[in-house]
């Protein structure tokens, strides 16, 4: 899975760091259809690139943290657990 490009200005290592006071995690999408978690994410931060990471590629996680970037969890077109956040 190809992820976009990493933007980490600040060199964080948790979303608190470089979300600035913005919203940055989104437990209430779980068990959304995709579609509708990721509109309301948008809405939120329309700074953002939100990934979608189906349980196939779950072990694809991407190891540097990134501060534009949401990864929503998804099983047959339901957000599940981990809910996003940024990272």
């Amino acid at each position: 899975m190809v992820f976009p490009s990493c933007d980490n200005p600040n060199k964080c290592h948790d979303p608190v760091c470089c979300t600035q006071g913005k919203k940055y995690e989104w437990p209430e999408v779980v068990g959304e259809e995709v579609n509708k978690a990721m509109n309301t994410i948008q809405h939120d931060r329309p700074e953002v690139n939100v990934v979608i990471q189906t349980q196939e590629f779950l072990n694809d996680d991407p190891k540097e943290f990134c501060c534009n970037r949401v990864i929503i969890y998804a099983k047959q077109d339901v957000i599940v657990n981990p809910y996003p956040r940024i990272g």
